[in-house]
């Protein structure tokens, strides 16, 4: 996700004829980067292998699992977003465009739900990083646990924990970085 991105979306945004467009164009170019990747180059912790260090038993885990990467990328890329919409009350239009994006128009609560509650175990690793190594790991065996994984190794369960760290601080660079355009 480097710079020539940031160029893509600048250029776009040069010809867009309105403010309405421009959020859409931001909130679709965020989705697209930080949900709908599926480069692994850009988001590891779509090799499911390669992170966990086993593969799911069965098509039913894998599936679980991708499921689950996808909400948590939705619940970080949100979480950040609006920590910068708090920023400028103009990035509420962005903010705004990228939840109808991940929502859709009739409510659906237990989409809803499981969004925040994501955000919220997103935000208790986040905080775990002042407690130590042993929460990030009990955090990250009941994650793969909750998709059928079982994961007894702690080097595993810390890389685990810490991919979703790097992921997390990967989605606070790429927002700062585009909010100097939105």
């Amino acid at each position: 996700m480097g710079v020539r991105w940031l160029d893509w979306l600048k250029e776009k945004l040069a010809h867009a004829p309105a403010t309405e467009f421009d959020a859409k164009s931001v909130a679709n170019f965020l989705f697209q980067k930080l949900v709908e990747s599926t480069d692994s180059s850009e988001c590891p912790l779509l090799n499911d292998r390669d992170v966990t260090g086993v593969t799911p038993a069965s098509p039913t885990a894998r599936t679980l699992y991708h499921e689950k990467v996808r909400l948590y990328r939705i619940a970080a890329a949100l979480m950040f977003l609006q920590t910068y919409a708090r920023e400028s009350p103009n990035r509420d239009k962005v903010v705004a465009a990228f939840e109808r994006l991940v929502f859709p128009p009739k409510p659906d609560y237990a989409r809803l739900n499981a969004v925040r509650h994501a955000m919220k175990d997103l935000a208790s690793l986040l905080d775990s990083t002042v407690q130590g190594e042993q929460t990030q790991m009990i955090w990250a065996r009941l994650w793969l646990e909750d998709v059928g994984i079982e994961q007894p190794n702690p080097a595993r369960l810390l890389r685990f924990a810490l991919m979703w760290l790097l992921f997390c601080e990967m989605v606070i660079k790429f927002v700062r970085d585009c909010s100097g355009i939105w």
